[in-house]
């Protein structure tokens, strides 16, 4: 370690990599937590991938932090982008248009369009707690109603659906069409 290889330009450390001092004498910081006192290989800072001692990241086996195998680092994932499906990135660096409004520049959970089902901002149609449209009955959208037909009082439709034979039936079904 005290011994310095000699460089095109005289004596060189092998901490530093630097001209003119022994390694043994090198005032450089660790390269590894850059704090002074120790070198890299003589480091107890926990390594930076997996926080756990012993090891240096460029050895880790600690598995990917994207797709949880081991092998490689997160950095070099080559998993598909867990937003778009397509490889050659991260989900936080999709530039792929949201899901609800069709735009880039936001993904889907970021997206300020308003609700689709009663148009306002904040959440999604499939969040919304707007009252349905049929019965006024919170919890279920009108689409999913089970309240009965306003006219043959039987469920599984709605009233401009209704096909029971009654003349009422007929003239209502006529005016909402």
């Amino acid at each position: 370690i005290d011994q310095p290889s000699v460089g095109k330009r005289g004596l060189k450390c092998y901490n530093c990599n630097k001209n003119r001092h022994f390694a043994g004498k090198c005032q450089a910081p660790c390269g590894y937590c850059n704090k002074n006192g120790h070198f890299a290989r003589e480091c107890q800072a926990p390594c930076g991938y997996c926080n756990k001692n012993g090891h240096f990241a460029r050895e880790c086996q600690a598995p990917c932090g994207y797709c949880n195998k081991n092998g490689h680092f997160a950095r070099e994932c080559q998993a598909p982008c867990g937003y778009c499906n397509k490889n050659g990135h991260f989900a936080r660096e999709c530039q792929a248009p949201c899901g609800y409004c069709n735009k880039n520049g936001h993904f889907a959970r970021e997206c300020q369009a308003p609700c689709g089902y009663c148009n306002k901002n904040g959440h999604f149609a499939r969040e919304c707690q707007a009252p349905c449209g049929y019965c006024n009955k919170n919890g279920h959208f009108a689409r999913e109603c089970q309240a009965p037909c306003g006219y043959c009082n039987k469920n599984g439709h709605f009233a401009r659906e209704c096909q029971a034979p009654s003349d009422t039936a007929k003239i209502v079904r006529k005016a909402l069409n």
